[in-house]
């Protein structure tokens, strides 16, 4: 019997990022978008939100809306990892259940490759993970849209989407 493969969240999964992380990337991603774009803080915190709201990442919006903009530059400003870092608060028993847990482990994220790296090393977890999608290797499309669950499993299990009838129907739940 073939062994299975987990797909794994980062953020609220393997760690509590409300407490710290998200905030510190909201605030970022707000100074980011009030100097980049000129606004006052108000505003650049609204515009964020909305962004978030109507297209399910702030970045979609970026790219849609202001297309001189580099995203790239928007998610590295974002995840400041020494802020972040200064923080950390994994999930309770997370590297027991990981060690527990037979088959291979992908990490898949909304966040840059960088910042999921940067979190594995500090939850020390790293090893329990034989890869990770992060937006910014899958060409910046983000969860929930189907696309991005087709590349990353593309990318780590010889995925056919044509085959995959199921994420069609969960994709529209």
């Amino acid at each position: 019997m073939p062994q299975p493969t987990w797909i794994f969240d980062l953020d609220n999964t393997l760690h509590h990022a409300s407490r710290h992380a998200f905030p510190v990337i909201d605030s970022a991603m707000t100074a980011w978008l009030q100097s980049e774009l000129q606004l006052q803080q108000s505003a650049a915190n609204q515009l964020r939100q909305d962004y978030w709201r109507r297209y399910g990442a702030t970045l979609l919006g970026l790219v849609r809306h202001h297309p001189h903009l580099n995203p790239h530059h928007f998610l590295a400003a974002c995840h400041p990892l020494p802020q972040l870092l200064s923080q950390v608060h994994p999930m309770p028993q997370l590297k027991s259940t990981l060690a527990r847990l037979n088959g291979s482990k992908i990490l898949f994220t909304n966040g840059p490759i960088a910042y999921a790296r940067a979190m594995l090393a500090a939850l020390d977890i790293e090893r329990y993970f034989i890869g990770i999608a992060a937006i910014d290797t899958l060409n910046l499309t983000p969860k929930p849209i189907p696309k991005a669950y087709h590349q990353m499993l593309r990318q780590f299990l010889n995925f056919k989407p044509a085959t995959a009838s199921w994420l069609k129907t969960a994709s529209t739940i």
